[in-house]
């Protein structure tokens, strides 16, 4: 495994990832992509959040997955999905609360 520190600093964020090179696909947890092989750890802010990947299964897809009926939510644009999660972290920060606690990763 290789480790990368992202030269990313969302809202503030030291993010220090590993990936193994010998899985070419450039993926990775929520929104963190685009290195050389996939990211199987991520470590935020020195340990304040850590996503560690436990198992992985490599199948080849025998038939595309289906659409679910119902979906929760609505669609939204990147814009506006950056907007909420400005707001968010905004109110988090100024109740003097964790905000990446109500956040899915971040």
């Amino acid at each position: 495994m290789y480790e990368c520190v992202l030269d990313r600093h969302l809202a503030g964020l030291k993010i220090t990832v590993w990936f193994a090179l010998d899985i070419p696909v450039s993926a990775g947890p929520e929104r963190l992509c685009g290195l050389p092989g996939l990211i199987l750890e991520v470590d935020i802010n020195d340990g304040a959040l850590n996503l560690v990947a436990d198992k992985l299964d490599l199948q080849k897809l025998t038939t595309e997955m289906d659409v679910p009926k119902k979906l929760k939510g609505k669609k939204v644009t990147e814009a506006e999905y950056l907007d909420v999660i400005a707001k968010h972290v905004a109110e988090k920060k100024k109740n003097e609360e964790p905000w990446f606690w109500g956040l899915r990763y971040f």
